[in-house]
């Protein structure tokens, strides 16, 4: 009998030339699962988006530099799903 051993779950920081945090990165099996989150190089939150299995999936928010909300999507397996809010 043989085991196979899954990747374990990671989550990945990635940094921008200059050292400043660009984004925080899940994957469950090599793939885009659970939260990514964008950051602008002030530190503030840019967007939020919501992977599973790789595709699109929950909501999708986008952040203005001062905080405040500027669009929510969302999705569901890869598409837009459901009510769109966009504060233009």
């Amino acid at each position: 009998m043989t085991t196979q051993t899954k990747p374990k779950d990671e989550r990945e920081t990635w940094c921008r030339p200059d050292g400043t945090l660009w984004a925080i990165v899940n994957y469950c099996h090599c793939v885009r699962h659970g939260r990514t989150t964008y950051y602008y190089r002030s530190g503030s939150v840019d967007e939020i988006v919501n992977y599973h299995n790789g595709k699109l999936h929950g909501r999708l928010i986008y952040y203005r530099s001062d905080g405040s909300v500027e669009a929510i999507l969302n999705h569901r397996n890869g598409h837009r799903h459901g009510p769109q809010y966009f504060a233009w």
